[in-house]
């Protein structure tokens, strides 16, 4: 199985699975041909709304994409001990900018982590 994201050009391969020409389908889904060629060509990507408009119209349905594709979870929910190191991370960067480059951190929460990082 093929463990990438959908990416616009597999849109070719369910435009010509349908039988559709260019033009017929980037009519259904109510785009310009020449920004089908382009999803198709790979110079650019479709929204996920886009895409899945065109699973539809090509016949089949977004579970079969699901069923074909194995594709692994973009974002997992993290934990609470990964959202901890992710704000010291992002405390500890507002720090290290100049202070004409941002003004003082006042939201408690920050102000708090930034201090306790700055002395730990």
């Amino acid at each position: 199985m093929d463990d990438r994201p959908p990416r616009g050009t597999d849109l070719r391969g369910l435009r010509q699975r349908a039988g559709l020409t260019q033009a017929e389908m980037a009519g259904r889904l109510g785009i310009a041909a020449s920004v089908l060629s382009a999803y198709e060509k790979g110079r650019r990507e479709p929204r996920v709304d886009i895409f899945f408009k065109a699973v539809e119209v090509a016949g089949f349905h977004v579970d079969y994409v699901a069923k074909t594709q194995h594709r692994p979870r973009l974002w997992t929910v993290p934990n609470a001990q990964e959202k901890a190191q992710v704000l010291l991370l992002v405390c500890a960067t507002a720090q290290a900018l100049p202070q004409r480059d941002r003004g003082p951190l006042l939201f408690p929460p920050f102000r708090t982590l930034t201090e306790a990082a700055s002395t730990g």
